[in-house]
Parts: C-alpha cells; sequence; structure tokens
C-alpha cells in the first residue's frame, strides 16, 4: 500500500516539476500512448505477474506513476483555461456574483472571493469568443474605500448575491525568489484574476452601481463561510474593545491569522510555536475525542448498543466533528491532515480492523495530494506532514509500554519514562524540522525545543 501511494505521489510531483503546460496538439498523442500503455501493463503482468513478481511490483508502479502524472495534468488544464483573458484586463466589467469566502479587513479595505454567476461586458470591447468562454469561475477582489471622504465599503457577508462595476488583471507574482509567489498561490486556490471594485468611480453609469441583490444564496460553502463569519464577528463583539489579543484569540478557535498584529508573529516565531496558532493536530484531535467520548457515553446506556456496537458511534461521532471543524477552520492542510487520519482510525475501529501508524499518515498524505496537488507549495503541508512523521518515528516501542509492563513500575519510575519520552519525541522532532523550517522561513528558534 505505501509503495502504491508513493508511485502515484511521484507521479504527481513529476508533473509538478514542468515548466510549462504540454501544448494541445500533444495532449491527446501523450493521452493515447497513456492509456495504450496501461492496456499493455495490465497484459504483461497478467501474463507474467506468477513467474516474475518483481517485474509485477515495477509495473504496477510505472503504472500509478503514470495515473498520479495524468491526474495533475488533468487538473492543471482545467485552471489553466480559467485565468483572465488578456484581453479583459483593466476593462471596466460588470459582474454577478456571490461572497465565497471570509472577508477580510485591513486599512478600511475589504478583500474577498466572488464567485461569478453572469458577467456584462461594454457594447465597445471586442474580444475572441475564448475570452468569454473560459471566464474566471473565482475572482480574488478588493473594495477600497475613496481616496478622499471618511466613506468605508459596506459590510460584506459570505453568502451575499452583488453586482458589482470591476477592473480586473491577469494573476502575476514579483520574480523575487525569496519573496511570496502571489501568482502560485492564486492558482494553488483556484483563483482566475485579481481586481478591484470600481464603486466610487467618477462617472459611473447608475445602473453599473454596486447593489445588492440578496442577503443569501445557499451553497455549502456559503454556509460553511457565513459560520466562520459569525464566529469570527461573535468573539469580536464579546472582546473588550481595543484588546491586543482579539486576532489571536480569532486564530486559535477558527484559524484565521490576517488579524495578528506583526508583533505577536515576531513573538511566534522567535520561540517557534508559531505551528500552535494554525488549527492542526492538537485542536481536531482534542476535539474529536470530546466528542468521541460524549457519544460513547450516551450511547452505552440503554439498549442502544444493540443496535450499533458503542465503539462505532464513538468512532463515527470522533470524525464527524473533526470534518466539521475542520472545515470551520478554513480547511488548511494540517485541519485536512489530521481528519483524514482520524477517518483511517474510525474506518478501522468501525471495520474492527488493526491499522499500523505509518500507513494512516501515508493515507492522509495521499488524500491531501489527490485532492490538492498544489498543497507541496505550502509550507503548512511540509511542517504538519513532516513534524507527524518524526513523531512516529520517535515514539517508543508499544510492546515496551504496554499494560502488563506498566504495572510494575512506579509511579516516580512511570514519571520519568514519561519525561524521558517526550523529551525524544521533541529533540527528534526539532531536528528533523530544522531543514524544512530554514527553507521556508530562513530562521530557527534555540529555544522552541522548550518552549513546544
Amino acid at each position: 500500500m505505501r509503495l502504491i501511494f508513493a508511485a502515484f505521489i511521484a507521479g504527481e510531483l513529476l508533473f509538478l516539476f514542468l515548466s510549462e503546460l504540454p501544448t494541445r496538439w500533444t495532449q491527446p498523442v501523450l493521452l493515447s500512448l497513456f492509456f495504450l500503455g496501461i492496456l499493455l501493463l495490465l497484459i504483461v503482468e497478467w501474463i507474467l505477474s506468477r513467474r516474475h513478481p518483481y517485474l509485477r511490483t515495477f509495473l504496477r508502479v510505472t503504472l500509478l506513476l503514470g495515473l498520479g502524472f495524468v491526474w495533475v495534468w488533468s487538473l492543471s488544464v482545467t485552471r489553466v483555461e480559467q485565468v483572465l483573458h488578456p484581453c479583459l484586463e483593466g476593462q471596466d466589467l460588470l459582474l454577478k456574483g456571490h461572497v465565497n469566502s471570509l472577508p477580510s479587513e485591513k486599512d478600511r479595505s475589504t478583500r474577498f472571493v466572488l464567485r461569478v454567476h453572469q458577467i456584462e461586458l461594454p457594447s465597445v470591447l471586442d474580444c475572441p469568443p475564448e475570452a468569454f468562454q473560459h471566464f474566471p469561475d473565482q475572482l480574488a477582489l478588493a473594495w477600497h474605500p475613496p481616496w478622499r471622504g471618511h466613506e468605508s465599503p459596506p459590510d460584506i457577508i459570505p453568502g451575499q448575491l452583488w453586482q458589482l462595476p470591476v477592473q480586473l488583471k491577469r494573476p502575476h507574482g514579483l520574480m523575487n525568489p525569496y519573496g511570496f509567489d502571489f501568482e502560485r498561490w492564486m492558482f494553488a486556490n483556484h483563483l482566475g484574476a485579481q481586481g478591484s471594485v470600481k464603486a466610487y468611480a467618477k462617472g459611473l453609469d447608475l445602473s453599473w452601481k454596486p447593489k445588492l441583490e440578496q442577503d443569501f444564496i445557499w451553497s455549502f460553502t456559503s454556509v460553511i463561510e457565513y459560520m466562520r463569519w459569525w464566529l469570527r464577528d461573535r468573539i469580536r463583539n464579546l472582546a473588550p474593545e481595543g484588546a491586543a489579543y482579539v486576532g489571536v484569540l480569532i486564530a486559535l478557535v477558527m484559524g484565521e491569522q490576517n488579524a495578528i498584529a506583526q508583533e505577536d508573529w515576531r513573538i511566534f516565531n522567535a520561540t517557534g510555536i508559531g505551528h500552535l496558532i494554525s488549527i492542526s493536530g492538537l485542536h481536531v484531535t482534542m476535539l474529536a475525542g470530546l466528542a468521541s467520548g460524549f457519544a460513547k457515553r450516551l450511547w452505552s446506556r440503554g439498549n442502544l448498543p444493540l443496535l450499533c456496537a458503542t465503539p462505532r458511534v464513538a468512532a463515527l461521532a470522533g470524525l464527524g466533528f473533526a470534518l466539521f471543524y475542520t472545515f470551520l477552520a478554513g480547511f488548511q492542510i494540517p485541519a485536512q491532515r489530521t481528519t483524514y487520519m482520524v477517518g483511517v482510525v474510525a474506518y478501522a475501529a468501525w471495520f474492527g480492523r488493526i491499522t499500523r501508524a505509518f500507513d494512516i499518515w501515508w493515507w492522509a498524505l495521499f488524500l491531501v495530494l489527490l485532492q490538492d496537488p498544489w498543497a507541496v507549495y505550502t509550507p503548512g503541508f511540509w511542517l504538519s506532514f513532516g513534524a507527524v512523521a518524526a513523531i512516529l518515528y520517535a515514539m517508543p516501542n508499544v510492546d515496551a509500554t504496554s499494560e502488563y509492563g506498566q504495572i510494575k513500575l512506579g509511579t516516580w519510575q512511570k514519571l520519568k519514562d514519561s519525561c524521558r519520552d517526550a523529551t525524544r519525541v521533541q529533540a527528534v522532532v526539532t531536528l528533523a524540522l530544522i531543514p524544512t523550517t530554514l527553507y521556508w522561513f530562513y530562521q530557527v528558534s534555540l529555544i522552541s525545543p522548550l518552549a513546544n
């Protein structure tokens, strides 16, 4: 199983090393060769599988390598087609769409993602048909206040349907190799253009003014983002006015980090505890365990266990709450990883199977990269999976800490063993993450082991 996952992921990563997508005329040729190769591999494997097991393994790895390559290829073609056409850059456009993300406010400006429903173009605009056929589904918009005056943008709430006059431009970033790659971030988040709302432009036709057309558009994403917006607004209202820690509280509860002050980030990075601010395994596992224990306690009463075994109900409750909290936290990669691992454990508990720890890790790695191959471009991916792999490697042998062995140990000896194991795990994790931390952040905190 590990070899299967590793081969598929290697195929995905191989495609990401390409400097450009294959041209349109090479796509059908490569696809035809790929499917012909699959057929030949299956025939050869069927003929030689019993006599040559190593050849069978090689053929399977080759097949999965190609599957991973083609999978990312298909996703990339779809996203590239959704990038704004050059002839539409800087043009006045009238869009109708709903707010599809949690808005962020800074310096009286509001930034959000708009899911496009309809586009209206000036009659004088001359563009090829493909410019409108592949118009981006999602846009990153900014609503700025007027240059002079105290007017601020209206309250932007997830799910609202707006008519907005905008000017757009294609995603682009700076050539600084050590800076933030904005273009890659836009591509990974399936955003085909960025732009601004032209709400205060002079001489704007009244029919092109911003207008709220519907308070809420029902969709799964809208419901989740509205819940996140409501929770953030609730925390802000309950906190004392001007409290410096509101941004940290919001980040700890729901993973929204835009409100954290730059000075706080310096402290977190200097002490090496920045990972605690993102919703990760610590948060998701804790809440999933509480939900599982609560469900187990309720279900074990009366005749309910006769309908369904209590461990199964507890596993299902833990998985359901982990999935809900992951969506509430913005579906970040560390939270995804934890939820997938909880899901594998719940599956094993439901069917009474025993799963090795590293198999659970491989399942989570495969599922994360299956739905988002561009996760490898984020530091959270490497830090999250790297830390868990180091923890699993450094954890003491299960046989050495079995229940039978612990009975013979005194309280003081148990405490000493626990401290020794925790120190060893923390040391291994710290050493394992030094290369990744240096690559992404160019610094390492010397006191991070003690702080953690």
